[in-house]
């Protein structure tokens, strides 16, 4: 899709378009959001009603300075986007483009990461709670949230016959070769532990639940149900 095809149909999850060059903190939060999200461009020259009015050829390369500075000055990790100017039927426009990072959670350096870190929902940058940034940080990992260690229980003590038995019906014993494939338990300073998807299946987390989600493409940029 071009940057005009994309303009054209306003301001998204990976798009945001401002007239003049907004305010430092303003910046800042949407380049911290688009980098724990999905990515994005900052399209300056382009005003709400999605007109393209431009910016004045002798202000681009300061306006690139001043944008890459403030993304320096303010971020935390350090984030890297793309920043060039961009002819727009016959006008020029400045694109900060943002992509995903793999160092996250990014936030506001001011702010600190419990209170500066933003989250693209829709077409706004929101401030992500304590469960969000915990997301965020077994997103970096790799690792999901039924991956991870329990420790508020020794596997030792749990009762793994329910879980036995069904397994024996499709004639599979689960053994502990087979907890350690299924991510059901994990291996620690020597002594293996129960992780948080084996305590759901045990009925030990009540409040969690499970969802599915099914995303537009392949990718999780556009959400379908």
């Amino acid at each position: 899709m071009t940057l005009i095809e994309q303009i054209q149909q306003g301001e998204s999850k990976t798009l945001e378009l401002k007239a003049q060059l907004p305010r430092h903190d303003q910046i800042a939060k949407t380049v911290v959001a688009f980098a724990n999200t999905s990515g994005g461009k900052l399209v300056i020259g382009v005003d709400d009603e999605r007109q393209v009015v431009g910016l004045a050829e002798g202000d681009v390369l300061d306006l690139q300075d001043r944008v890459a500075s403030i993304v320096f000055d303010r971020c935390a990790p350090a984030i890297l986007p793309e920043i060039y100017s961009a002819n727009v039927r016959g006008r020029l426009v400045l694109v900060v483009e943002v992509f995903r990072g793999n160092l996250l959670p990014y936030y506001l350096k001011a702010a600190g990461k419990n209170e500066g870190t933003y989250l693209r929902i829709g077409a706004t940058n929101r401030r992500a709670d304590f469960e969000h940034i915990l997301e965020l940080e077994r997103q970096k990992r790799s690792q999901s949230f039924d991956e991870e260690v329990c420790r508020e229980q020794a596997l030792s003590e749990l009762d793994l016959t329910p879980l036995m038995a069904r397994f024996a019906e499709r004639g599979k014993p689960l053994t502990e070769e087979k907890l350690r494939n299924l991510k059901l338990v994990q291996m620690e300073q020597g002594e293996l532990w129960p992780t948080q998807g084996l305590m759901i299946l045990l009925g030990r987390f009540p409040h969690v639940v499970m969802k599915c989600a099914r995303f537009r493409g392949t990718d999780m940029s556009v959400f379908f149900d």
